[in-house]
């Protein structure tokens, strides 16, 4: 695996009107970074949740909602990853 082509091709980023990062550096990167900052926050706030004195959490539309839409935001973030990891292996990226 060549790193350089994952992370940049120099006329795609710089020597352009239009730069943008490459198509491997958006399907890998970017999705693994927010995912990496949540795994590694993950323990404490689940330490902050379970030894906090005060568990009460009022289940009102706001926060329902809030639910559901965090839980397809993640569902959304798994079926990606899972569609870029295993399904695009015969692709030319990374």
């Amino acid at each position: 695996m060549n790193f350089d082509l994952i992370i940049q091709d120099l006329d795609q980023t710089w020597n352009t009107n239009n730069p943008s990062f490459t198509e491997c550096f958006h399907q890998t990167v970017l999705y693994w970074i927010p995912c990496g900052f949540i795994w590694l926050l993950a323990p404490y706030e689940t330490y902050q949740i379970l030894y906090s004195n005060a568990r009460y959490i009022p289940w009102s539309i706001f926060n329902i909602s809030k639910m559901v839409i965090l839980h397809g935001i993640d569902l959304n973030n798994k079926n990606a990853i899972i569609n870029y990891s295993f399904l695009n292996r015969s692709s030319t990226c990374c």
